[in-house]
């Protein structure tokens, strides 16, 4: 046998104590991780339980390096006995060196939020304007935004300074991706928090798959939010209102949300309309042949309109002025009909009629020319004769009526 191999496996008695010892007080970061998912804290919860208050600063030195990061792990859980979280705090504080200040931002990023242990590391950072942690550039860079007292708060300051098209192109660049709760708290927060620009400059297909898995609450926030403080059409996104009518309805009808809609200002809520009702026609004339401009026409008068209600079988619309209405049909070669407003209600139960989706209850009961006030005719330069009357009839003067 080599002599040499078997003075090398020779270990003396107390060398093993030890390093047993060392690996006691010194664990590897693999033995805390693997710590985290074992019952090993009671004892340390009674030991810290029995501690008199008074004695918590004297007894602090007592603690090894082991029962610190332990420590670390207990100011992560919600659900931790506040007595223990709050002797725990004050020894942490007292024994936070560099190392033990690394370990718990490493823990606070992974389990954030965990707001005892952010209060805790805030109060060491700020009385320790040095401190460098050079491996890591994440960590540093969130002791930078806990000295500026709230990671969350400072890391969508951070974010929205730099004005990303991409929150999680963004998150990449910091090396935040890995972290989930983090990135998650960032993502609520400006969701409900954030700026308007940061709605209008932000992909609209990752702001809907971010808000489409949160919670109820923040759904509607971010709805409410959205539509306040980009106020109109122009600046608000297609597929944004169309999840937030999908989500919370069309505030002109029984289906809407009223509690997401009360919380919306009168000018904002009809403005949501008139992109409801502009979409609605834009739909119906989209379907069909519209070689005359039908839609063009009608849709300068969008911010007139209260209303606009669609046959069964999509062939007729009826679109609603307040002080008249019109009937347009799909079919090419049929003029539109206009009506007083107290023609409506009638109209409206034989546009929704079954037998409305044949031809000649269409014609019977839906251009009634003894009740009509006008008919449009799409002849050639239509636009600029008609356009003239519909604006008449808006600005409530006498309605040019054909022939008269």
């Amino acid at each position: 046998m080599n002599g040499w191999l078997t003075l090398a496996e020779f270990r003396p008695r107390r060398l093993t104590d030890l390093l047993e010892e060392l690996r006691r007080l010194f664990p590897t970061a693999e033995e805390m991780e693997q710590e985290e998912h074992l019952e090993g804290f009671d004892p340390l919860r009674e030991r810290l339980r029995s501690l008199d208050d008074a004695a918590v600063e004297t007894a602090a030195v007592a603690f090894v390096v082991r029962d610190l990061r332990r420590m670390l792990m207990l100011l992560c859980l919600p659900e931790e006995d506040p007595v223990v979280r709050g002797k725990a705090r004050r020894i942490l504080e007292l024994r936070a060196s560099p190392a033990i200040v690394r370990d718990a931002i490493a823990k606070l990023l992974t389990h954030y939020p965990a707001d005892v242990l952010e209060e805790m590391l805030v109060a060491v950072i700020q009385r320790e304007p040095d401190l460098q942690i050079h491996d890591q550039p994440v960590l540093q860079a969130a002791a930078n935004w806990l000295r500026a007292g709230s990671l969350c708060l400072e890391i969508c300051r951070a974010a929205l300074a730099t004005g990303p098209a991409s929150l999680e192109q963004w998150f990449e660049a910091q090396q935040l991706s890995g972290y989930p709760n983090v990135t998650a708290e960032v993502w609520k927060h400006l969701l409900t928090s954030a700026p308007g620009e940061f709605y209008s400059r932000h992909d609209p297909i990752q702001l809907l798959q971010r808000v489409r898995g949160i919670q109820s609450e923040v759904q509607i926030a971010f709805g409410q939010r959205y539509l306040t403080l980009l106020e109109s059409r122009q600046a608000w996104n297609e597929q944004i209102l169309r999840w937030i009518l999908d989500r919370f309805g069309d505030p002109g009808t029984a289906e809407a949300m009223p509690r997401f809609w009360e919380a919306v200002s009168v000018e904002v809520r009809q403005e949501f309309r008139r992109w409801v009702i502009e979409r609605q026609m834009a739909d119906f004339f989209r379907d069909v042949y519209d070689p005359n401009g039908r839609f063009a026409f009608w849709k300068q008068f969008i911010d007139h309109i209260r209303d606009a209600k669609l046959s069964r079988d999509g062939s007729a619309a009826l679109l609603d002025f307040g002080r008249f209405f019109v009937v347009e049909f799909a079919e090419i070669g049929n003029a539109a009909y206009v009506y007083p407003t107290d023609c409506m209600q009638r109209l409206l139960e034989k546009l929704t009629d079954p037998k409305a989706v044949q031809i000649w209850y269409r014609n019977l009961y839906l251009k009634d020319r003894t009740i009509a006030l006008d008919r449009i005719l799409h002849t050639p330069n239509w636009q600029w004769k008609y356009g003239r009357r519909v604006q008449n009839l808006i600005n409530a003067r006498q309605w040019e009526v054909r022939g008269r």
